[in-house]
């Protein structure tokens, strides 16, 4: 902050900026302070949550000029008063198929193989470690015919290596199948009976509104901005 605040300060006057937007939070409190000494204004933009964050982020709401969060539950956390703009996600083109294939699916679900995706980066927020349980209860329901297609990227390696060895001991190694990280998951949403979502104190949930933008039924933990997103469990099933 201090070796660089007075030069993004120059940089900002020299250009005539007026208005700085921040949307990341490693960049809010270095540019917080460069507006103050250039005397221009700071939007800071929070999309993550706030929970056991830096004191650094903590300082950047108080200088702030406005803050907008991606949801109320993320607006609630910064003691500001925060303008609420949901994450944009471009709505799928409706597929005149979509609503025979999900009754038909769900109809025939003892004929054929049940699919359900889990979609988020692999570390403790997300719980990944949750599904072979998930798994594990289907089994023990006496359903067999399910599989659990997991996509993300690994940032925690001991964690998806836990995750892993749940799945060999459980013997789910043909029922859980990590497919690592997909660029665009499109298909295999449209593909999948159900999306659910595990995560713990999730800033808004944008996989959500994916899933349902491509009539695929959604379960998730009924906490963060999950409720937000399902209306209170209207628009999907929200689990305690």
């Amino acid at each position: 902050v201090l070796k660089y605040g007075p030069i993004l300060a120059m940089f900002l006057r020299k250009h005539e900026f007026d208005i700085v937007h921040t949307q990341d939070s490693q960049m809010h409190l270095i540019w917080v302070f460069a507006c103050k000494l250039a005397r221009k204004k700071h939007v800071m933009h929070v999309r993550n949550n706030l929970h056991r964050k830096s004191k650094g982020l903590r300082i950047a709401l108080v200088l702030t000029s406005a803050v907008i969060c991606v949801s109320e539950y993320i607006a609630g956390q910064t003691n500001f008063k925060a303008k609420v703009i949901h994450n944009p996600i471009e709505p799928e083109a409706k597929r005149n198929e979509g609503s025979a294939k999900k009754a038909s699916g769900l109809v025939s679900i003892t004929s054929r193989v049940y699919e359900i995706a889990w979609i988020g980066n692999i570390k403790s927020q997300k719980r990944p470690d949750w599904v072979p349980f998930i798994g594990k209860e289907l089994v023990g329901l006496g359903l067999s015919n399910f599989r659990i297609n997991m996509l993300g990227e690994i940032r925690d390696p001991e964690l998806m290596a836990k995750v892993n060895s749940d799945v060999v001991y459980l013997g789910l190694e043909d029922k859980v199948v990590f497919k690592g990280w997909v660029n665009n998951p499109k298909e295999l949403i449209w593909n999948s009976d159900v999306l659910i979502s595990t995560s713990h104190r999730e800033a808004y949930g944008r996989t959500l509104i994916e899933a349902m933008s491509l009539q695929t039924p959604v379960l998730a933990t009924d906490e963060g901005g999950h409720p937000e997103v399902l209306e209170d469990g209207r628009l999907g099933t929200l689990v305690r």
